[in-house]
């Protein structure tokens, strides 16, 4: 499903990014080898993230008031994703939010 961003952007001054990940299998599974580590759906979210912080002030955005929302297994990724170490690389926020539903 697509996500249109637009009534949410209309709402005051936001700026909407969706991101898509791996699901299933191709997202998800482990064999415990390099070949399948398991997770990379998260890590797929993790790096959008990543590219988010670095450039969202070139579309208006402020890089210190990300906020990131799910709903159904997005929420379940944003709740995995609050408790990563690997969250805490980014640069801290000051006025970010996790909102789950």
């Amino acid at each position: 499903m697509i996500y249109n961003g637009a009534p949410l952007a209309a709402l005051g001054d936001v700026v909407v990014v969706t991101v898509n990940y791996r699901l299933g299998s191709l997202g998800f599974l482990t064999t415990g080898t390099e070949d399948a580590p398991g997770n990379v759906g998260l890590y797929d979210i993790l790096e959008a993230l990543k590219w988010v912080n670095q450039n969202i002030e070139a579309f208006g955005g402020d890089s210190s008031k990300i906020t990131l929302a799910g709903q159904g297994a997005g929420s379940v990724a944003v709740g995995l994703l609050s408790t990563s170490p690997s969250l805490r690389t980014l640069p801290k926020t000051d006025h970010g939010k996790w909102i789950s539903c």
